[in-house]
């Protein structure tokens, strides 16, 4: 094993005697641990490359053009010179939309815009021609098409923030839109943002693999439950998400950790431009019908309405350049910009819904409270009668003395409520419990 060995004299010019330190480092373990660290951080990224080649009218390669892209929501500039072939490359290029420009002496300034780079994403630009001219000329064109990735045989499927606002999702959790791709089964949408737990979502079954083999990202950063396989525990709300790409099979071997669809989600950022907005969702039992089994239930509290139900959300988010300029940083504010989101769900729910919403319990009945049991239901042991522990006998007539009953006992039973239904031996108190959860 290789290792080295440090020698360092302490103390000199001292009262204090030379003290000699040795320390021997193992690099061996250290190299592995510092190779497999960054084989798991070359995984994580979101990150993604713009290629393309430059040529003349007649389809020959143009070397040494002056190649930028820029973000059209911040302005963000880079440049490149097309190689020999006029080929040109941007690596680890942040997922947005850019314009890409080409200037090259004897030949039309050149500038393509629209060109969406989706998360973890090769665009391909192919053969960009440039025009017989003068600089000053410029010859633009949108992207519209449809890109077909030629570079990879994967099925990816991706969610924009034009579908968060077009399509209503129960709950606001993205995992719901994910039914909108192809090859996923979901078996039903969340009640709410972070499931009803309030910890973390889940999502169905893609390509045939499980749901708990699916592997989430958020900015780069490994978002499962670590306790829970099906858990998404780093969702983040639909405001503060500007996209998500899912890999959904067939995809490059640099995503691993599970076999299923890998979901890379990316959040906003703050563009040029100030922009902002507030929002209040609410959905009230005021609006619902009674189910089945409450009208059914001979407990008044029960058929005369529906079970609470209640999700109130509130949220904010605002988003720009920073409004002050950092020295030598944010001058023209280009460089520096910032994004917050706010989302604060309280919800009342029931623990669950129809008949197995509604729980049974056996509670004291007033006259048992005061130590009557002469009027009670015989259940499953076959008598109700309370024994005597002095006589080992019942008491007579089922009644305990009062004198007999402990006053502390007597205050803790009437902490239970009072009996709400007929009592038929196994019951006489039902109820629906309700969970309060803020998020």
């Amino acid at each position: 094993m290789n290792k080295m060995t440090l020698h360092h004299d302490t103390a000199r010019g001292s009262s204090c005697p030379a003290q000699s330190v040795r320390t021997t480092v193992h690099w061996a373990p250290i190299a592995a641990t510092l190779i497999a660290f960054a084989a798991c951080v070359s995984a994580q990224t979101t990150t993604g490359t713009i290629t393309g080649t430059v040529v003349d009218p007649p389809g020959k390669a143009i070397p040494e053009v002056r190649v930028s892209i820029i973000n059209e929501a911040t302005g963000d500039v880079r440049g490149a010179v097309s190689s020999m072939t006029g080929e040109f490359t941007f690596p680890s290029v942040l997922p947005a939309t850019y314009t890409v420009q080409l200037e090259a002496s004897g030949f039309q300034t050149f500038r393509s815009t629209g060109n969406v780079l989706t998360p973890n994403g090769h665009l391909v630009l192919g053969d960009l021609h440039l025009a017989v001219g003068s600089v000053n000329q410029t010859v633009e064109v949108h992207s519209e098409a449809a890109q077909v990735l030629t570079q990879s045989a994967e099925n990816s499927g991706e969610i924009t923030r034009d579908q968060f606002g077009m399509i209503p999702v129960k709950g606001r959790d993205l995992t719901g839109l994910m039914r909108t791709l192809p090859g996923v089964q979901m078996t039903g949408d969340q009640d709410a943002f972070g499931a009803a737990t309030g910890f973390g979502a889940t999502m169905g079954a893609a390509e045939g693999v499980r749901n708990d083999s699916q592997n989430l990202t958020v900015d780069g950063i490994v978002a499962n439950d670590m306790g829970a396989p099906a858990g998404l525990s780093g969702e983040v709300n639909m405001d503060a998400v500007q996209e998500v790409k899912v890999l959904l099979s067939a995809y490059q071997a640099e995503y691993g950790r599970n076999p299923g669809a890998n979901i890379s989600m990316v959040t906003r950022a703050g563009t040029k431009e100030y922009h902002g907005g507030a929002y209040w969702y609410v959905r009230n039992d005021f609006f619902n019908a009674n189910d089945f089994f409450r009208n059914s239930s001979p407990n008044h509290s029960l058929n005369a309405g529906p079970a609470i139900y209640r999700f109130n959300t509130a949220g904010a988010t605002f988003g720009g350049p920073f409004p002050w300029a950092v020295p030598k940083l944010n001058t023209n504010k280009e460089k520096l910009f910032f994004f917050y989101s706010y989302d604060d769900t309280n919800s009342r729910i029931p623990s669950g819904s129809g008949v197995s919403a509604i729980t049974y319990y056996n509670q004291p009945t007033a006259l048992e409270r005061q130590g009557n049991f002469s009027q009670s239901v015989a259940g499953g042991m076959g008598t109700n009668l309370p024994i005597d522990p002095t006589t080992h006998a019942p008491f007579p007539g089922g009644i305990i003395p009062a004198e007999r009953i402990n006053p502390i006992a007597r205050a803790l039973m009437n902490v239970y409520p009072l009996p709400n239904v007929p009592n038929n031996g196994s019951y006489n108190y039902q109820v629906v419990p309700i969970l309060t959860i803020p998020n």
